[in-house]
C-alpha cells in the first residue's frame, strides 16, 4: 500500500507543481498584458485592488528582492537549477505521508509548493532575463513581487519551523537515547 501512496505522492507534487507554476506564469501574463503598455504611457500604472492595502502594478527585476544583484541573471538561474536539484532530492527522500502522518503531508506540500515557486522565477529568469513583478503593498515600504515569491515565503517559514521544532537529526536520538 505504501508504494502505491508513493507513486500517488509523486504524481500530486508533479501536478501541484505544474498547477502552481501555470498561475504564476499565467497571473505574470496578465500584469504584463494589463500593465506594462499603460505604464510606457503613463510612466506608471497601478490599479487598486483593496485601497492602502493592495495593489496591481508592472515592475521588472533581473536582481533579487530590491533589486539586489541585479543583472546577475546565469547567477540567479544556476544557483535556482542547483536549490531544484536538492529540493526534488529531499522531496524524493521524504518518509511516505502513511507511514509518518500528517507532519509528512504537510512537509511534501510545502516541498511542493517551494519547487513551484523557485521553478515560476526561474523560468523567468532563464527566458527573459528578468522576473515579473506585480503585487504591491501600500501600506509597508516592501518590494513589488509576485506569486512565485507569495509561494517560496508562504512554504518556507513552515518548512522552517517543521525542520527545527519536529524533524529529529540521528545526533538528537544519539542524545536521547544517551539520556535515558
Amino acid at each position: 500500500m505504501f508504494e502505491k501512496w508513493g507513486k500517488m505522492a509523486y504524481i500530486l507534487g508533479l501536478l501541484g507543481c505544474a498547477l502552481l507554476v501555470f498561475l504564476d506564469q499565467f497571473t505574470k501574463h496578465l500584469a504584463t498584458v494589463n500593465f506594462a503598455s499603460n505604464a510606457e504611457r503613463l510612466h506608471s500604472a497601478t490599479s487598486e485592488f483593496i485601497p492602502g492595502f493592495l495593489s496591481f502594478t508592472h515592475h521588472t527585476n533581473d536582481g533579487a528582492a530590491w533589486g539586489i544583484l541585479s543583472g546577475a541573471r546565469w547567477f540567479f538561474v544556476t544557483f535556482t537549477a542547483v536549490v531544484l536539484v536538492g529540493a526534488v532530492f529531499i522531496y524524493v527522500k521524504l518518509p511516505q505521508p502513511l507511514s509518518k502522518g500528517k507532519l509528512a503531508v504537510v512537509t511534501r506540500i510545502c516541498m511542493v509548493v517551494f519547487i513551484a515557486g523557485a521553478l515560476g522565477n526561474m523560468v523567468d529568469r532563464a527566458i527573459n532575463g528578468e522576473v515579473v513583478d506585480f503585487l504591491k503593498f501600500e501600506f509597508i515600504n516592501f518590494p513589488i513581487f509576485n506569486l512565485a515569491d507569495v509561494f517560496l515565503v508562504a512554504s518556507v517559514i513552515p518548512l522552517s519551523v517543521i525542520i527545527l521544532f519536529f524533524y529529529n537529526t540521528p545526533k538528537d536520538k544519539k542524545i536521547k537515547n544517551a539520556e535515558n
